[in-house]
């Protein structure tokens, strides 16, 4: 089997480098020095059409002016035709590649967030440039070794008018809208579908927020009108998200902080009246404000098996102890701050206080929780979800010892008045 017919079958274990979907992107030594090129995939070379194809992208890449812009032109020709395209310098590397090689990648928050704020960046340009990416596959998204910049090459738009995209994409037709697959017509949407699909794959193993579930599920609707109209509309779509999404965690902390607290307080008032006992509504999760149902497998964003099991063993060892030491960076520093918040309230000053007085100073101490909770979340790299459930474990428990204190130093409301 020779160099041509490997890139023909796309066999990326035995010709090295990256499959993109027009050709093999591999570094190749010219005698001097290595260098960039991408071998265009000869079924497709053959095709005049596809030839032409390269040429006018070729021709329109160096007015691409986006930081996120690789630019080529073309390399080795037969008979005039273009057999391969010379790339810019640089080190690259896939994003599938970057996550297979460093899977704790995904457990920072940081790299997350500006991988995909990069992606809206890159994807907002080209289609403002009337260009369309079509397909962002983490095999067809490219990384910058070194700072984990994102990088796009070829784009499918160009290739649109060839008969069967699936010559194009083949592995990587998931990534791609329907329509663009069944021959229809390719806008920004269509670019919305892709990009919904690469963030659902970010978050494939490991647990997705909330606003991204959401996010994801409108992008990647099967009907065009139903998505985000452009990718603009879906950065402001998921600005919104995240917005709620603070608003509510914020809300949830502190009405847990209310419960211990005002419930505390109440119990240690002498009984004056005879008050008709009212059970409580079931406390209502974050998560069941902000969604329409509840399925265990997605709302809890459990974990992927079937991602996981791909990781080798090392690697996913790696995965899960970085998991585990974030969650408990994040438990000793929130219970040392709610201990020392929560001790302006459980004193005999304090709960001396009339009702009024108390109700008013404790608005402060729940918002005060709430705004630890989400800073040292994030310092941590802690999902909201995680980090919502373990700060409402460790006030309850703060709050019981804290009673039992009160209550074994003699300390009542009847007592101080």
């Amino acid at each position: 089997m020779n160099y041509q017919e490997m890139l023909s079958l796309g066999n990326v274990q035995i010709a090295k480098g990256a499959l993109l979907p027009i050709g093999l992107f591999r570094k190749k030594h010219n005698g001097v020095k290595y260098e960039n090129v991408l071998d265009l995939r000869r079924h497709l070379s053959d095709s005049v059409l596809f030839q032409e194809d390269v040429k006018r992208e070729c021709e329109e890449n160096a007015g691409l002016t986006s930081p996120h812009q690789l630019h080529f032109a073309i390399g080795e020709t037969v008979d005039g035709e273009p057999k391969s395209l010379s790339v810019e310098k640089g080190r690259f590397t896939t994003f599938a590649q970057l996550l297979f090689d460093t899977p704790s990648l995904v457990g920072r928050k940081d790299f997350l967030d500006n991988a995909i704020k990069q992606l809206f960046d890159a994807a907002s340009y080209i289609n403002e440039k009337g260009v369309y990416h079509l397909c962002y596959s983490p095999d067809n998204v490219l990384a910058r070794v070194g700072d984990n910049k994102l990088m796009l090459l070829s784009h499918g738009s160009y290739y649109i008018n060839m008969k069967d995209q699936g010559d194009i994409y083949r592995d990587m037709s998931a990534y791609v809208a329907p329509e663009v697959m069944t021959g229809g017509t390719a806008d920004e949407r269509s670019d919305v579908y892709s990009i919904g699909k690469f963030i659902e794959w970010l978050y494939s193993t490991g647990e997705i927020p909330m606003e991204y579930k959401r996010l994801v599920r409108k992008a990647t609707k099967e009907n065009p009108e139903e998505r985000y109209n452009d990718v603009d509309a879906m950065r402001s779509a998921l600005k919104a998200l995240k917005a709620t999404r603070s608003s509510l965690t914020m809300f949830a902390i502190a009405l847990v902080a209310a419960l211990c607290i005002v419930g505390f307080y109440f119990g240690m008032v002498p009984e004056t009246n005879e008050i008709e006992y009212v059970k409580p509504a079931p406390r209502q999760s974050t998560d069941d404000l902000l969604d329409d149902g509840f399925d265990p497998a997605m709302e809890l964003g459990v974990i992927s098996g079937d991602s996981l099991d791909r990781m080798p063993p090392e690697k996913k060892k790696q995965y899960e102890e970085y998991a585990k030491k974030s969650e408990e960076i994040f438990r000793k520093q929130f219970e040392r701050e709610a201990d020392r918040i929560l001790s302006k309230v459980y004193n005999a000053e304090y709960m001396g206080a009339n009702e009024k007085n108390f109700m008013a100073s404790s608005k402060k101490i729940f918002t005060e929780l709430a705004e630890v909770q989400q800073k040292l979340a994030g310092e941590a790299n802690l999902t909201n979800e995680k980090s919502q459930l373990i700060a409402s474990q460790i006030i309850d428990k703060i709050t019981e010892e804290k009673k039992k204190n009160l209550k074994k130093n003699g300390i009542q409301k009847g007592e101080q008045e």
